[in-house]
């Protein structure tokens, strides 16, 4: 069996769903189709069971599964040794990232390092920072830029650290907040988290209910316009809004930060592609890349 075919096996489990696994695996329905019951004919064993709501797998299915994962695991493995034995640094590095850090720093960092090493080649997958971890637990990526705590054990560095911040459109003193209605927007879970345990620490009640907007630019825009304050991170903040800002503090006095790592496993950066990206990065200066 080929390396798709575990691929396919993987994703298939995944998703339960064949038409969810071919867009995934970008091919089509029948080409799925096709491709697993060539796998079954060839091992002679039904490895799924078809039902209304998708796709149950048998136990000889469950059992292909778990060989699946450990012969991509191995086959990664293979790949970084053979490429940690040529002087030339060349192959793919799967990154993953949250989606902001994806969208405003994440290519200035790919082009300075494509630019000393021209061969690499990159697999991105970006999403929420929940999931990017997820994804590096499971050993689907190599390295994850994300936003927020998460425990684990292996490589990593802070990148850069960002303030939290309440703002307004006037003045206000933090007594002000429990009387202001709130504008929030759709954040990452580990952010929210933070938002929140800081609002029970210093109010007895909930926020007022303002508005509930999708990204963290509408959110200052509404804000702008009175319609409420906002709990943000400061790096959203340009220096020509006009609007008033409120550091938030923790419980020990000191400024509520989030903060922004990259995390990878230790054998990655053993390897010449890991070595040489972690190089690059510690050259870049990324203090002010993550500001809106």
């Amino acid at each position: 069996m080929m390396d798709r075919d575990w691929e396919l096996i993987c994703v298939l489990y995944k998703e339960k769903n064949i038409t969810k696994a071919a867009a995934k695996l970008y091919i089509s329905q029948p080409a799925v189709t096709k491709r697993l019951q060539m796998i079954e004919r060839k091992l002679d064993v039904q490895i799924v069971e078809r039902g209304r709501k998708g796709v149950y797998f048998t136990p000889e299915g469950e059992y292909l599964v778990k060989c699946a994962e450990e012969m991509r695991e191995k086959m990664r493995e293979i790949m970084l040794n053979l490429s940690s034995m040529t002087k030339e640094v060349k192959g793919v590095i799967k990154i993953g990232a949250s989606n902001n850090f994806a969208r405003k720093t994440l290519p200035q960092i790919l082009f300075k390092y494509q630019e000393i090493y021209p061969k690499i080649k990159f697999e991105i997958i970006t999403g929420w920072s929940a999931e990017i971890f997820k994804l590096l637990c499971n050993k689907e990526i190599e390295i994850a830029f994300i936003r927020g705590e998460y425990k684990w054990s292996q490589g990593e560095k802070i990148l850069f650290e960002e303030n939290l911040c309440a703002i307004n459109s006037e003045k206000i003193e933090l007594k002000d907040l429990s009387k202001l209605k709130r504008i929030e927007y759709n954040c990452d879970i580990k952010l929210k988290s933070i938002f929140d345990n800081w609002w029970r620490e210093n109010f007895a009640d909930h926020s007022l209910k303002g508005l509930m907007v999708d990204r963290s630019d509408t959110c200052k825009e509404m804000v702008i316009q009175g319609l409420g304050f906002a709990l943000v991170p400061n790096t959203i903040l340009k220096e020509n809004d006009k609007l008033f800002k409120l550091e938030l503090l923790d419980k020990d006095g000191e400024l509520l930060k989030r903060r922004t790592k990259v995390l990878y496993y230790e054998n990655f950066e053993e390897t010449n592609l890991g070595k040489t990206f972690l190089e690059v990065l510690n050259t870049i200066d990324l203090k002010d890349w993550g500001r809106e």
